[in-house]
């Protein structure tokens, strides 16, 4: 997608409305993080959006004005199983499948 491709998309989603604000910022973010997969945009959270110092607007102007500046932690694309197993691909192996997709879960949190 070029800017002015962007430029146009974005004239679509100019209101206040928390639709248009969504749109707006799925867009800004995906087209300033060169070009994110679909998949990769839908599935950000906001705690991997880190709020960095501003930087000028112009980089050989230090005394320029400040713009917003965020960093987007984005997640690793190699896997690895976690337990030792004879699988060496990439991808979870079967038995350990259920243990990789479950092991973020806090095991303390009451459950019902």
């Amino acid at each position: 997608m070029t800017a002015d491709i962007l430029g146009a998309v974005l004239k679509t989603c100019v209101g206040e409305r928390l639709p248009d604000l969504r749109d707006r910022a799925l867009l800004l973010v995906a087209f300033a993080s060169g070009g994110r997969r679909r998949s990769e945009v839908s599935s950000l959270r906001v705690e991997q959006i880190v709020a960095q110092d501003p930087v000028p607007a112009d980089p050989k102007d230090p005394e320029s004005p400040t713009l917003p500046c965020l960093k987007i932690q984005l997640g690793r694309t190699a896997f690895r199983c976690p337990k030792p197993c004879s699988s060496r691909s990439t991808a979870p192996c079967n038995r350990h499948r259920a243990i990789t997709t479950t092991s973020s879960a806090n095991w303390d949190a009451p459950r019902g």
